[in-house]
């Protein structure tokens, strides 16, 4: 499948710009770059008229009514009591006096604070918040990989930490494996970053953005476990003697020597995708072997359940750094999108849970492009609004 991209240049530059008129904010000049750029772009063109014409007012004057507006009014009153809403006056004379522009901000606004207060969150509250990503010592200390530098290797605690031309690696040194103490390290990735993480034993694991990975010493004597937050690919080395164990929370994966993916983000059922070899998770006294080409996530971050033909390609595409959706519930697809960007996501309207999304995307796509991808290809509409992505059926 092609990857989507979109190379027109001044787009960030056009969605401020089109949000702006939107709110009735648009000062002169800006008016006059707006129809600079309509002339010159027939596709800005199209899309001012379907984002501020009569039918795109009308389809969010539809949505509120997705509310109920007495239960609306006494929510946002409880959190807002300065806040009382108008009489509902008939569409046509509000046309008659104001215009159909002005009613549209208001409706908005309106929409968007009720999604605020009302639409349950997609977050995941164990997320690290900071902007980078960085390996924390048994001290507390916290070493910012980003400020590596690419010339030589960075040697810190039980740590070689390298910035490679394929990204950064983190080494937990082959003395680390022989030390008595029991001391804690963690591994933290920051929104659109990945690291990888080298053991002792030759285990190799790839971590996936806003993922923390927990690891400790002795590591590789008497024991070679880690704990995940989030997501990673394990490429795991044989020891018969001692098997491999990932904590995830109350659940264990247990392997000897095998590949796999594991996704354990907070906002998300645990999936477990095998691709070579075999291993088992383990929740109290419930178990469940897998073997290659399968896939095992939670019901309720507590029961197993077998997916049937799980495609191996759009669990681990991230690793080739694409999104890839083939027929997913959309709710999944802005969810993972969410991760990567470090965004929160919410979802409007009873209709978004029937909507379904295809597509492959380059995970380097600026965030705005990415959503004109979306938009263009998929049923949905995606409203940004500063660290929040907003998703509602077309």
């Amino acid at each position: 499948m092609v990857k989507y991209t979109v190379m027109e240049e001044g787009y960030n530059n056009w969605s401020a710009l089109l949000r702006k008129y939107l709110r009735n904010e648009i000062t002169p000049a800006e008016k006059e770059e707006i129809d600079r750029q309509i002339k010159a772009s027939p596709m800005k063109q199209q899309q001012f008229e379907e984002q501020t014409g009569p039918d795109a007012f009308i389809n969010d004057l539809k949505q509120v009514y997705y509310f109920d507006r007495k239960k609306v009014q006494e929510r946002l009153e409880a959190k807002l009591p300065f806040l009382q809403l108008p009489p509902v006056i008939p569409l046509y004379k509000r046309i008659a006096v104001i215009g159909w522009v002005g009613i549209a901000a208001a409706v908005i606004a309106i929409i968007y604070v009720s999604i605020w207060l009302l639409i349950p969150v997609s977050k995941n509250s164990n997320l690290p918040v900071k902007s980078y990503s960085y390996v924390k010592l048994p001290d507390g200390t916290e070493v910012n990989l980003e400020k590596i530098s690419n010339v030589m290797p960075y040697e810190v605690a039980a740590f070689i930490i390298r910035n490679t031309d394929d990204g950064i690696v983190v080494e937990l040194k082959e003395q680390a494996s022989k030390k008595t103490g029991g001391e804690n390290y963690a591994v933290v990735t920051a929104a659109e970053k990945e690291v990888s993480v080298w053991l002792p034993d030759g285990t190799a694991v790839q971590l996936n953005a806003q993922s923390t990975f927990r690891t400790s010493t002795p590591f590789n004597r008497a024991s070679r476990n880690v704990a995940l937050t989030g997501e990673a690919f394990f490429t795991v080395a044989t020891n018969k003697k001692v098997p491999f164990v990932v904590s995830l929370d109350e659940i264990e994966v247990i392997a000897e020597g095998t590949v796999f993916n594991i996704r354990n983000y907070e906002n998300q059922e645990v999936a477990t995708t095998l691709l070579n070899g075999k291993i088992t998770m383990k929740r109290g006294s419930d178990s469940i072997l897998l073997k290659q080409g399968e896939q095992v996530q939670t019901v309720n971050k507590r029961k197993f359940k077998t997916v049937k033909n799980p495609d191996i390609d759009q669990a681990v595409a991230w690793r080739k750094e694409d999104f890839y959706f083939k027929n997913m519930p959309i709710k999944e697809v802005m969810i993972e999108i969410g991760h990567w960007y470090g965004c929160e996501v919410k979802f409007y309207g009873p209709e978004i849970e029937n909507v379904r999304a295809s597509g492959k995307f380059e995970r380097n796509l600026n965030i705005d492009k990415l959503i004109i991808a979306l938009e263009k290809t998929n049923p949905i509409k995606i409203n940004k609004v500063g660290n929040k992505l907003v998703i509602s059926p077309k």
